[in-house]
């Protein structure tokens, strides 16, 4: 299977040990996680990434302490996710958008591979293809995600 990494979740792993704080304390409640004895590190790093910088509802900074070293490493992407937030009505708003774009982008590589005749199966953020034809897989999610988001993202074979 080849699938679709956005840049930010490679960025996360990178810099989480070094710069992330292990407590992130809210106004009501305090979240605490040991990341080093977690069973899944990286998923518990990508919900609070996905709750603190992209989809979160209270959106003041010191209830989402990734923000600001996020602003900081990407400033052109932490204005784009202000600027969904406020053109498509908040969190929600917001969410559907980027699904939709993933969803754009996930279709136009595999109509770049339907125009092979490459055979493959769709999935969520992937797609499963046969192993002779992963670097025409890789080739089209990396070319339609330049095309419509502007970057490419890391592509990953699993």
């Amino acid at each position: 299977m080849v699938a679709m990494l956005p840049h930010m979740y490679e960025w996360i792993d990178d810099v989480t040990p070094r710069i992330f704080p292990l407590t992130v304390a809210g106004d009501e409640q305090q979240i605490e996680f040991d990341l080093l004895g977690c069973d899944d590190r990286r998923g518990v790093i990508k919900r609070e990434f996905q709750r603190q910088v992209l989809f979160g509802i209270d959106w003041r900074v010191r209830s989402r302490p990734m923000w600001l070293p996020f602003r900081r490493e990407f400033p052109l992407m932490a204005a784009g996710i202000c600027e969904g937030r406020r053109r498509w009505g908040g969190a929600s708003g917001f969410a559907r958008y980027i699904m939709r774009l993933e969803g754009k982008t996930m279709d136009a590589a595999m109509m770049l591979l339907i125009h092979q005749g490459i055979t493959m199966l769709p999935l969520c953020d992937g797609i499963l293809v046969p192993q002779p034809n992963i670097d025409q897989a890789v080739f089209a999610l990396k070319q339609a995600s330049k095309e419509l988001l502007g970057f490419i993202p890391r592509v990953r074979q699993k």
